[in-house]
């Protein structure tokens, strides 16, 4: 299979070539000819560093991948300039390789979603680190004012749910917080959306659905309209965290 961009090349290029039209075929070749497509203006995954952050991570397996650039005005063919960066030495089976879940679900969270954390998100150290499990993988929004926490983002069939969780037991720095913050965020998410654990023996626990959109919209939706759906939901969680830190510092 051969697969050639204008511009940038897109991450859509090697999800078709595992998951959809190149799923059965022996070599993958990821082409795009440089320059600016405004189709792509704002979409993260269109990004020469990204695809070449992936493909290099993907030659660790079997699946015949490879990615080039074409000279619009030659027709030249060549590796990407930076290819030195990406090289990759370990061999590992193919049944190691990612499924289609993870590969979306690692995508979404460390480009779609991280790419709005401007000062912290380098695209050319993406996908280093593999495919990790889905089940146990989302994004985490550190709290750290008066008590330290966390907030977990997840993405399943059932939709995005948040779960804050207090790490620090000397007092009940979350339910603090909830006296006051609890109607408005049940105005927020809706009353059915808010749910706050609170057992003896256990640090408590906030759980938020932001939304009931399933996992397998990513599918389907265009890389515009993950963007926006990133976008959103990562100004929301970090809306947040500093919600809860204002609360904290305003009562204490």
């Amino acid at each position: 299979m051969i697969d050639l961009k204008q511009g940038q090349p897109i991450i859509n290029q090697v999800y078709d070539s595992l998951y959809d039209i190149g799923k059965d075929c022996s070599k993958r070749i990821i082409m795009y000819s440089g320059g600016k497509n405004e189709f792509d203006k704002d979409v993260p995954v269109a990004d020469t560093c990204v695809v070449e952050s992936a493909v290099s991570n993907l030659e660790q397996y079997p699946l015949g991948m490879y990615m080039y650039k074409m000279d619009e005005n030659t027709f030249n063919i060549e590796p990407p300039y930076a290819e030195s960066l990406w090289s990759r030495d370990e061999k590992l089976p193919i049944d190691e390789s990612p499924t289609r879940e993870q590969f979306m679900a690692e995508t979404f969270w460390i480009v779609y979603f991280a790419s709005f954390n401007e000062g912290f998100y380098d695209p050319i150290k993406i996908f280093q680190n593999g495919f990790m499990d889905t089940n146990d993988w989302g994004h985490v929004i550190d709290i750290d004012c008066s008590f330290y926490g966390e907030i977990f983002l997840y993405w399943d069939q059932k939709g995005v749910r948040y779960v804050v969780k207090q790490e620090t037991d000397n007092d009940e720095y979350l339910k603090m917080v909830l006296d006051y913050e609890l109607s408005g965020l049940q105005e927020r998410y809706g009353s059915d959306a808010v749910d706050f654990e609170n057992m003896v023996g256990k640090l408590p626990r906030l759980h938020i659905k932001y939304s009931d959109k399933p996992f397998d919209w990513l599918y389907t939706a265009t890389p515009r309209q993950i963007t926006e759906f990133a976008k959103s939901m990562n100004e929301d969680a970090w809306a947040l965290r500093w919600r809860i830190e204002e609360r904290i510092d305003a009562i204490l």
